[in-house]
């Protein structure tokens, strides 16, 4: 995998900066804060997301990653994995939720969301955010993170892999706690369930499928029964229906029956309406031929009206005939089109007399319009007018500024060349001159510029060393601080722990004593040494004992009761003989005193056996007793480990590690103390080199001060002589505008002029359109007259059409009046005919009514009634004792399902039992496996280790105290990858004791030397393996072993990796790098931007 692109966008330092990565190695330098982290964290980001956790020293939340200012930053990182490029585009959004997408072409389609891109990046480079920190990023100040124990075993198998050996035990660990578990529960389930079944179920499975038979024959039996009273109830409910039939056809003949009297009554009813509407009928035909003759005598005085009204001017006359109704209507037609023809002739006259209004408007306008543009011409005139004057006073005004201009201009070059280089006479070329000038005091003061620059930036860096010794001092004197708190603490926490652990021991040793005392009973003794034997051997030995005992004592309890309920029930036999039969114990005829000696023998048995019986009972109850007591006893034992466990070993070995503390503790104090006083010694040695820049500073200041005087005077000059030119170009462009404005005023006298010969044109013609809108509204008065004559006409036609209508509607209702009353005679004769017919059937149903005696028929019904009801009283009382019969063999049939499925249960959990006991024998050999399998790869893994780790370790390490580095698979103290140094004696010592600077070396030649592993362990296929990243190495590191750093990049570079990228503000490591990428601060933009270059140029260089 390597690095191409990283673009930043708002994202802290970064305003808008990309950064292309090339291959091989390169270092990363710049001022403290120009933004080298931030590179950083911009591929952390990039490959990530939100996960970036930490980069440096610093810790971040993402709201601090956006830029100041800015709402939303931007990280795209585009990065290459076995040559197939990938883009990550991660947005920010400090107001809103974040988004992220990944693209590249060897995917479908853009994966988009936080979660998904994170999760795609970890498929493609193959490990996820800690893996990628803890195998290719060594962060700066790194020195003693691998000396730590706990934390190098967990490191060092995270990087290998071989942690996930131990995710495989633990996961087998758990899965046979599980399976113990299963174990367990169902050996405690198959307990229960026998248990169960013994003490619930009062038969065995045949003895339950017997009892059920016996059932099975009396429900049968009942059935049969309650068949019988079923079938003679039902020939009774036949008779029921029968009698309610006859009673049912009794009423339903006296309902007919007053139906019918109801219909002939409404038949009756029916005629006399059908009478009283012929009446009606005669008399609306009166009245109809009545209205015709006043309706004719209407048609005549129309006619009479119409005679004198006079044809309308407008229209031709029209013949006036109302004789007849299709002539009236003719008539009606002519008069409508003589109103039509009237209304478009008035229509044309309103619109002839609309049009002459119009454009009389029209013109007036027009004429109004041409006086405000007259007006408008002279106002323009005046002010243009007003306007020349001004402009006059302009002219003269700027010829005075001119004038003025170039005598300023000429006094202040006078004044700024120095007398000897003086131009004689002073032009617009003599600028030049000036700007020349001042560009060579520019190139002056830029040349003390850069000297003061490379000043501040000393005096910057040593106050940057200044304020970091103030803090290595106030973090000395806060580390102390802590440290003997800490120490203090820690003593007083040993103090407490030692009085609990004396107390719990007094404790633990009285409960022993106590039940030592209770074990007595049982011949048991018990020491602190011996518990856990009593745990798991002896007490168990004892309860085998009691339950071998116990078990005789029921076997005796048993025998004797079954023994016992024999002889009771020979007694009974021998006590119910009657004379006649055998005797049942010896087969001879029976002796009133044979029967007297066997019952005396009987009854004397049954007396020892209760004896003897009552003994093996309380024996029996007495073994239980001890039983539950020795459970208990154990349970003690039990909680008395656990107490021992939690209360007096954990506190041994808590007294241990707080003694430990106590050691490291000191000796932390003391180094605390040692890098305080060498940070106060390093703190007045850099106080004096920062006064004697800030004076050299000073001097700079000065000289830089002058030379911007002097620049300023020359900046003056050339304003001089712009403020001429600009002058001179005023004074000109014045003297055009007034040249302008007198031409204007001609071309706006000619206009004025023109404008009132139209104004005089126009008024003729709105005259002449004055006399056409008279004569057009002339017009319109007679057209309208004639409009209303004929509409008159029109009515008066229209009225006589209506008549001649309303005649012929009165005509056509005498018609329909005559029709109905013939209806109505017809009518009449047929309900005649139905009332003959009704009374016919009202003879014949009272006739069939007197043949039914209902009263009897009711009597009866009451009878059969009474026995229905007495039978099913029967029937219920057989069905309730059948129900309770199939209630009975319900819970029989229930008993046998809930025997058989506990006897499923107990079957079940034993084979679950036995299931679960081989698969925890399984899981132990995969423990055994796994623990071997891990030890072969540690060995084989730390061969290489200490192999690649010496190999950098030698190029790095200049000095003669320690040869080499050892990585032991196990320490003295069982430490796991315990760390020695071999000294030049042949003895090998722990890192601890040697300097930081040694430290360093050690953790860079370790970290290396595990790279290189991680990259051999992917078979050589160095596609997907992250570049290396070094973050600022050379920190605790002296000059001489920064030099060598440049040996352990070379190393490094032979190993095929494709980028190691080097963070660091020494500026040494240039010469070892392929490439460079300065980053600096834009002071224009105050925003950091990053220069790529190639390896080896000089620090300064362009």
């Amino acid at each position: 995998m390597k690095v191409t692109d990283l673009h930043l966008q708002n994202i802290r330092s970064y305003d808008d900066e990309t950064v292309k990565f090339p291959e091989g190695t390169m270092l990363v330098h710049g001022e403290n804060g120009a933004g080298k982290t931030t590179l950083l964290m911009g591929i952390f980001g990039g490959l990530f997301l939100s996960k970036i956790r930490n980069v440096g020293s610093n810790d971040f939340n993402l709201d601090d990653i956006v830029r100041r200012g800015a709402e939303e930053g931007e990280i795209a990182l585009t990065f290459e994995v076995e040559d197939v490029p990938y883009t990550v585009t991660w947005t920010i959004d400090t107001q809103g939720p974040n988004a992220a997408v990944l693209d590249s072409p060897s995917l479908s389609e853009p994966v988009s969301g936080i979660r998904d891109v994170r999760s795609k990046v970890m498929d493609i480079v193959g490990m996820d955010e800690d893996s990628f920190s803890r195998s290719v990023y060594v962060q700066q100040g790194e020195v003693d993170r691998l000396f730590d124990d706990d934390a190098r075993a967990e490191l060092i198998d995270d990087l290998l892999g071989l942690d996930r050996i131990d995710g495989y035990e633990l996961r087998m660990k758990g899965a046979r706690r599980a399976v113990n578990r299963l174990k367990n529960d169902n050996e405690q389930s198959a307990k229960n369930h026998q248990e169960t079944i013994e003490e619930q179920f009062d038969h065995d499975t045949e003895g339950y499928e017997s009892e059920l038979g016996e059932k099975e024959t009396e429900i049968a039996e009942k059935d049969a029964e309650i068949d019988e009273v079923e079938s003679f109830l039902e020939e009774l409910r036949e008779a029921k229906r029968d009698v309610e039939a006859s009673i049912e056809e009794h009423d339903e003949l006296q309902t007919v029956l007053e139906e019918k009297k109801e219909k002939r009554e409404g038949l009756v009813n029916d005629r006399g309406e059908e009478q009283r509407a012929i009446e009606e009928a005669e008399a609306a035909i009166n009245n109809a031929e009545k209205d015709i003759e006043t309706l004719e005598e209407r048609i005549e005085e129309k006619s009479a009206v119409l005679a004198d009204l006079e044809t309308p001017s407008t229209t031709d006359s029209i013949a006036i005939d109302l004789s007849t109704e299709q002539a009236a209507n003719e008539t009606l037609n002519a008069a409508q089109e003589a109103v039509e023809e009237a209304q478009i002739e008035k229509t044309d006259r309103e619109g002839d007399l609309e049009q002459a209004k119009s454009e009389r408007d029209r013109l007036i306008e027009e004429r109004d319009e041409l006086v405000e543009e007259k007006d408008a011409l002279n106002s323009d005139l005046d002010h243009l007018r007003d306007e020349m004057e001004a402009v006059k006073t302009d002219v003269e005004a700027a010829q005075e500024d001119l004038t003025d201009a170039i005598s300023a201009r000429d006094a202040a070059t006078t004044a700024f060349f120095p007398e000897e280089s003086c131009p004689d006479s002073i032009t617009k070329e003599t600028l030049d001159t000036v700007d020349a000038r001042v560009e060579e005091l520019r190139t002056e003061k830029n040349e003390v510029s850069e000297e003061r620059a490379g000043k501040v930036a000393s005096v910057e860096a040593a106050e940057a060393t200044l304020n970091e010794v103030q803090t290595d001092i106030a973090d000395a004197e806060a580390a102390i601080e802590q440290r003997e708190d800490k120490l203090e603490e820690v003593r007083t926490e040993l103090e407490s722990v030692r009085e609990k652990r004396a107390a719990a021991t007094e404790q633990f040793e009285a409960d022993l004593d106590e039940l030592a005392t209770e074990l007595d009973a049982f011949d048991l003794e018990v020491t602190g040494e011996t518990l856990q034997t009593l745990i798991d051997d002896r007490i168990p030995s004892k309860k085998d004992e009691l339950q071998r005992a116990l078990d005789d004592a029921k076997s005796t309890v048993t025998k004797k009761e079954a023994r016992k309920s024999t002889l009771e029930d020979d007694r009974e036999e021998l006590q119910a003989l009657d004379g006649v039969a055998t005797c049942p114990k010896c087969g001879q005829d029976v002796d009133p005193e044979h029967v007297e000696g066997e019952l005396a023998d009987i009854e004397s048995e049954i007396r020892e056996l209760k004896a003897a019986l009552d003994d093996a009972t309380q024996e029996r109850d007495r073994l239980l007793e001890r039983r539950k007591t020795l459970d208990s006893l154990r349970e003690d034992a039990i909680e008395l480990r656990e107490y021992r466990a939690d209360a007096i070993e954990a506190k041994d070995d808590r007294e241990d590690d707080l003694v430990d503390d106590v050691d490291n503790l000191q000796d932390e104090l003391e180094e605390a103390e040692q890098e305080l006083d060498d940070a106060e010694d390093e703190l007045e040695s850099v106080e004096s080199e920062v006064a004697e820049l800030r004076s050299t500073i000073e001097n700079f200041e000065s000289t830089i001060e002058a030379l911007e005087t002097e620049i300023q005077e020359g900046k003056e000059v050339s304003e001089a002589f712009e403020r001429a030119e600009k002058r001179r170009e005023e004074y000109e462009d014045l003297a055009d505008k007034l040249a302008d404005l007198e031409s204007e005023e001609t071309d706006l006298e000619d206009d004025i002029e023109a404008q009132v010969a139209e104004i005089s044109e126009c008024e003729e013609l709105i005259d002449e359109q004055r006399d056409r809108v008279a004569d057009a509204e002339s017009a319109c008065d007679v057209a309208a007259e004639a409009v209303e004559i004929a509409t008159e006409r029109r009515e008066l036609v229209s009225s006589v059409v209506d008549a001649y209508d309303n005649i012929d509607d009165l005509e056509t209702s005498v018609e329909s009046h005559e029709q109905d009353i013939g209806h109505a005679r017809d009518t009449i004769e047929n309900l005649n005919a139905q009332i003959s017919d009704v009374e016919a059937r009202i003879e014949e149903i009272e006739d069939d009514l007197g043949a039914i005696d209902v009263e009897e028929q009711r009597e009866t019904l009451v009878t059969i009634s009474d026995k229905i009801d007495a039978r099913e009283t029967s029937l219920d009382e057989l069905n309730a004792e059948l129900e309770s019969l199939k209630e009975e063999r319900t819970v029989l049939e229930t008993d046998l399902e809930r025997l058989e499925y506990f006897q499923d249960q107990l079957a079940l959990a034993e084979s679950k039992r036995e299931w679960a006991q081989e698969r925890a024998d399984e899981f132990d050999r995969m423990i055994g496996v796994y623990r071997s399998t891990k030890a072969d790869l540690r060995e084989q893994y730390l061969a290489y280790i200490n192999e690649y780790t010496n190999d950098i370790f030698t190029d790095i390490y200049k000095n003669n105290s320690y040869q080499q580095v050892r990585v032991l698979e196990e320490g003295p103290d069982g430490t796991p990858y315990a760390i020695q140094l071999l000294r030049d004696d042949g003895t090998l010592e722990h890192p601890s004791n040697a300097s930081g600077g040694e430290r360093a070396i050690v953790n860079l030649a370790l970290r290396a030397g595990i790279y290189k592993l991680i990259a051999e362990m992917r078979e050589g296929n160095t596609g997907r393996l992250p570049p290396f990243i070094l973050d600022e190495p050379t920190t605790f590191l002296d000059q001489g072993h920064v030099g060598r750093l440049e040996q352990m990049l070379d190393s490094i570079a032979e190993w095929d990796v494709p980028q190691v990228i080097v963070v660091s503000h020494d500026e040494r490591l240039i010469q070892g790098a392929e490439h460079e990428i300065e980053v600096l601060i834009d002071e224009d933009t105050n925003a950091s931007r990053a220069d790529v270059y190639r390896g080896g140029r000089i620090p300064g260089d362009d």
